[in-house]
């Protein structure tokens, strides 16, 4: 099921290799979400905690600008602004930020803009252009800088559009107005989703090269594994062969010497072969050199053995650790138990 699950996944790579589409399918949709989330979690963390630091110490230049007038700028940016914005950061810290990013990226770039937007409608016409550019560039900033995906983009770009012409229209802006702040709004909307589409779809398109580089390395690495394992394994009995047998032995040498602890090496040789072989044929004496290999498999499962077709019928275990006494019972015990010999 797994390998299926693998070839399926990068069947819909390659599908989406060439198209400009911004969304996979299942299980390919979901891991570039996770990844995406996770890859950019602590820069939109940082960027949201910056971004309120300006908001608050912004109201310094609503004293300055608008003195004695700043009761009602301030009531929107301290009272109405900031709550849900602190939230929002303070939530940004939490375990669970990474599943929820994008909505929460959303809600907070939502409440910048539209306060921003409500500040301009509410402040002296001849003071108004500070916060109307300030929702215009938080705006685009927010739409391209804190990489929010493309969907969430045009969800919050029509909301931005919708509420500055209610706000124009409940404060009874001229047509005039309400025309030119709609055109400045619908601009930087359309630029900013430009910005963010080819921002999202190069993400997406990085997505599926690493997916497409991780699955090759994976291939690769078991295509190394199995040409290892044909190298150190007896093609007949699936054991070790003689070339993995010198190369243990040595190593398991050297690892007694330095720990201090005993070696053991038990030769199998099976006497009469040659005859048993020409007698029932080559098929049959296969089939008995991998029953002897099962067998002497079945006991040499430890971290330190290791069992190995040494020759054409000889065999070899070595097992670290093992008093000469205690491979001397072993021995015997595969003589008399296992092989059933008197």
């Amino acid at each position: 099921m797994k390998a299926q699950s693998s070839v399926d996944d990068v069947s819909s790579v390659k599908v989406y290799a060439d198209i400009t589409k911004l969304r996979f399918n299942g299980q390919l949709e979901q891991g570039f979400q996770t990844s995406y989330s996770r890859h950019f979690n602590q820069y939109i963390r940082s960027v949201m905690l910056v971004a309120t630091c300006i908001y608050i110490f912004s109201g310094i230049y609503d004293f300055i600008l608008l003195a004695p007038l700043h009761g009602r700028i301030w009531e929107v940016r301290y009272l109405l602004g900031l709550p849900p914005l602190v939230l929002l950061v303070l939530y940004s810290f939490s375990n669970n930020f990474w599943r929820f990013q994008q909505q929460v990226l959303l809600s907070y770039i939502l409440v910048v803009t539209l306060t921003l937007a409500l500040m301009a409608a509410i402040s002296l016409p001849n003071q108004n252009t500070i916060y109307f550019t300030g929702a215009l560039i938080a705006q685009m900033a927010g739409l391209n800088i804190m990489r929010l995906q493309f969907r969430y983009a045009v969800v919050g770009c029509i909301t931005m559009v919708t509420f500055e012409v209610l706000v124009l229209l409940m404060f009874k802006y001229s047509l005039e107005k309400i025309l030119t702040d709609v055109y400045f709004y619908s601009s930087v909307t359309l630029v900013s989703l430009m910005g963010n589409y080819f921002l999202e779809r190069f993400a997406r398109q990085d997505y599926l090269q690493k997916r497409l580089l991780d699955h090759e390395k994976e291939r690769l690495k078991e295509m190394n594994l199995h040409l290892e394992h044909l190298v150190t394994s007896d093609a007949l009995t699936g054991i070790a062969n003689r070339r993995n047998f010198d190369e243990t032995i040595q190593d398991e040498w050297r690892r007694a010497q330095r720990g201090h602890y005993p070696l053991s090496l038990l030769m199998i040789d099976i006497d009469y072969f040659k005859l048993y072989n020409d007698y029932y044929g080559h098929q049959k004496g296969d089939e008995c050199l991998k029953q002897i290999a099962k067998v002497l498999s079945a006991h040499g499962k430890r971290a330190g053995d290791l069992v190995a077709r040494y020759g054409g019928e000889e065999f070899a275990i070595v097992s670290a650790g093992t008093s000469y006494k205690d491979a001397i019972a072993f021995a015997w015990e595969l003589l008399t138990v296992h092989f059933k010999l008197p």
